[in-house]
């Protein structure tokens, strides 16, 4: 990674330098990750669960303080500062979860993304025009909205500041089809307005479709890195982040540390899944063979009733299976008598 002052000089507004951080004493989720981002570019950070991509935003914001390492903001050093001076210097962050006050209108929610008041009132107006659905229900309470209507008040409050940077943690998550096409067009638009954006996404071929560049983390560090173009054809990102030719479905050798142990695949077939770390084989059950038919089940002893109903004397009582203490009835009367 560049120096500050190479940085400095090729228009970096963010730099990352062997970060690491974790959130319990002794255990660390990022194990010195870089990162460079541009001005003026998109950037998406993608890897596969629990690589560390979450935990990366949360540093840079200052949710986080890292262990080792330094992040620059235009050159300031921002380690370890707290989240409401890193947004007085232009950055501003939009969780996955909890990004909104539900229990406010839109207005109010933009309201409370101002850090001038004064301009407060140009702001959201100029939210309104950015995202003309949030204008059309500014007096709605946000608890009454869908996911992706909640996502862009997010993404609205976060804007309010008017940062230099803005870092999306997991923008379409969770969302519909149709709003995730929405969220990732706002996010260009937004991009088109001169805001660097920097965003963690898992769908990763969108993301990086429209990505000057891309970061890969795997076990919180630096895996792959370069343009979005690139890392969309190279194979081995493809194959092992991308969903693409790591899975064959048909029968394959096992590898040789299941034979060590004693597995062998002479009439079972395979599948075999190469992952980023190790194999992963699953054998397909054998059919089991049918059950044998169950002998037929004896009926259970009859004790045939002896007495005669009182009132029909030539209608005997229903037999039934004999247990202690059941009653009879009449087949005719359904009359009850005494206990047998």
């Amino acid at each position: 990674m560049p120096d500050v002052a190479e940085a400095s000089a090729n228009g970096t507004v963010l730099h990352a330098k062997d970060v690491v951080a974790g959130y319990v004493p002794e255990v660390d989720i990022l194990n010195g990750v870089s990162l460079d981002v541009t001005e003026g570019a998109v950037v998406t950070v993608i890897g596969p669960n629990g690589a560390g991509k979450s935990t990366l935003i949360k540093t840079i914001f200052g949710l986080l303080i890292p262990r080792q390492g330094r992040i620059e903001l235009r050159g300031d050093d921002i380690t370890g500062r707290k989240p409401h001076d890193i947004t007085r210097s232009g950055m501003s962050y939009v969780p996955q979860l909890d990004n909104v006050f539900p229990s406010l209108s839109v207005y109010e929610n933009l309201q409370m993304g101002a850090l001038d008041p004064s301009a407060a009132r140009d702001r959201i107006a100029a939210m309104f025009e950015l995202f003309p659905r949030l204008g059309e229900r500014r007096d709605q309470a946000v608890a009454t909205m869908s996911g992706g209507e909640r996502q862009m008040v997010a993404m609205a409050r976060a804007l309010m500041p008017d940062p230099q940077v803005l870092l999306l943690d997991e923008p379409s998550a969770g969302l519909a089809p149709a709003f995730v096409d929405a969220i990732f067009d706002k996010v260009e638009e937004i991009n088109r307005t001169g805001v660097t954006i920097v965003m963690v996404e898992q769908n990763a071929r969108r993301a990086l479709g429209m990505s000057d560049r891309g970061y890969v983390l795997d076990v919180g560090t630096n895996r792959f890195h370069g343009t979005g173009k690139e890392l969309l054809e190279d194979p081995k990102v493809t194959e092992l982040y991308l969903g693409g030719t790591a899975r064959v479905d048909r029968p394959q050798e096992l590898p040789a540390e299941y034979e060590a142990a004693g597995a062998s695949a002479p009439a079972a077939s395979f599948l075999v899944q190469h992952t980023r770390r190790t194999f992963i084989v699953a054998a397909t059950p054998r059919p089991r063979p049918p059950r044998p038919p169950e002998a037929p089940r004896s009926p259970p002893a009859l004790r045939p009733c002896t007495r005669r109903c009182h009132r029909h004397p030539r209608w005997r009582h229903r037999p039934r299976p004999y247990r202690s203490g059941r009653m009879r009835r009449c087949n005719r009367c359904r009359h009850r008598p005494e206990a047998l």
